[in-house]
Order: structure tokens, then sequence, then C-alpha cells
């Protein structure tokens, strides 16, 4: 269950739904388009490795490849995953949208990386370029959704900063702005106010 913090957070975002779910579906299915890509591949150099290995190809390059593909495109969409089900809960805080984010797109780079690296050394060159493709777009749609959480967080920044007002008090809690300037200035004004009565006014034994 989500935490109170989480919620008025969560209440304070107005996310967009039109915005999210298109870019959520589009980084689902280009993630599980990675991963089913991959893991075919991947199934089928496991079987030919030995084969593939005495014809002097590398297969051990194209392993690691696949299978860092599948791992990190699964991370991918467990994030997304994460961020939908926290939407759900009413609980998706900007903070939790940049940190899913953020490994996002630590998981796509690397994806890109190895992917640049197998077109460079020309091991599997047809699949490297698709896992180009799909990398780039998942990169790209990563990219969008951050700087959306980005200037959303910037936005509840600022609400947090200059929303209080000077008659908001806590939940039953008293940060003793009002014993020191409203009870305490009025008891003084009153007091300021006799002395003077007092000191104005004659003594009954001076008026006689």
């Amino acid at each position: 269950m989500a935490n109170h913090r989480a919620q008025a957070q969560f209440e304070r975002a107005k996310w967009s739904l039109r915005l999210l779910l298109p870019l959520w579906a589009l980084q689902l299915m280009l993630a599980t388009a990675t991963m089913g890509l991959f893991s075919w591949r991947l199934g089928g150099t496991a079987g030919h490795y030995q084969e593939r290995r005495e014809r002097g190809s590398r297969p051990a390059v194209e392993l690691a490849w696949e299978m860092a593909n599948v791992v990190l495109s699964f991370v991918a969409a467990v994030c997304t995953l994460f961020e939908m089900a926290r939407l759900v809960a009413e609980a998706l805080t900007p903070w939790t949208m940049l940190f899913t984010h953020v490994l996002k797109l630590t998981c796509a780079s690397a994806i890109l990386a190895l992917d640049i690296v197998v077109y460079v050394l020309r091991s599997d060159a047809h699949y490297s370029l698709v896992g180009l493709g799909l990398d780039t777009a998942m990169i790209i749609t990563a990219v969008a959704s951050a700087i959306y959480a980005i200037l959303t967080y910037r936005r509840l920044s600022a609400y947090d900063d200059y929303a209080r007002a000077a008659n908001v008090k806590g939940y039953g809690f008293s940060d003793g702005l009002d014993a020191d300037f409203s009870y305490a200035g009025r008891y003084s004004l009153r007091a300021s106010l006799d002395q003077r009565r007092s000191v104005s006014s004659p003594s009954p034994a001076a008026a006689a």
C-alpha cells in the first residue's frame, strides 16, 4: 500500500495519461520485441556453438551479445511495468519515474554499445542493425518520458517551496510561529495599553 506522501505527490503531479500510455506501450513493445528476437537468436547460437567455433567464427561474442540484449531488455520492461503498477496504485512520483528511467537509459546505452561492437566486428551484421533500430527507438521514448518526469519534478519542487501560506498548520503540530506572533503579540500589546492607561490616569491621592 502506498504511503500518504507518495499519494500526495501523485495527486499534485497530475500525470497525463495521453502522454504516458503511448510511451509505455512503445517501450513495452520494443523491449519485448528485443527479448523475443534475441532469445530466438540465443537458442540458435547455443545449439550450434561448437559447430560455429570449428568454422572459425566468434560464437562467444554473439552469445554474450544476445544474452545481454535479453537481460537488459527484460530489466527495461520490468521498470516500465513497475511504473504502470505505481500509477494504478496512485503512488507514481516524479522521483520514481526519474529512477526507473535512469535504469532504462543505462540498459539501452549498454545494448547500443554492444550492437555497435557487433556491427563493427561483422559477426552478425543483419541482426545487429535490427538491434540498433530497436534500441534507438527505445532510447528516444525513454528520453521523452524522462524529460516529462523532470518537468513534473521541477513543478512539484516549486510547489513545495511556495505553496505553504502563513495560516497553514501541520496535522496537530505547532511550529512555534503561532505562539510567538499571534498570542504573544496580542498579550504584549494589551500589557502595553494597560501600562499607558495606568501612567496617564492620576492616582486618587494626587487628585486629593
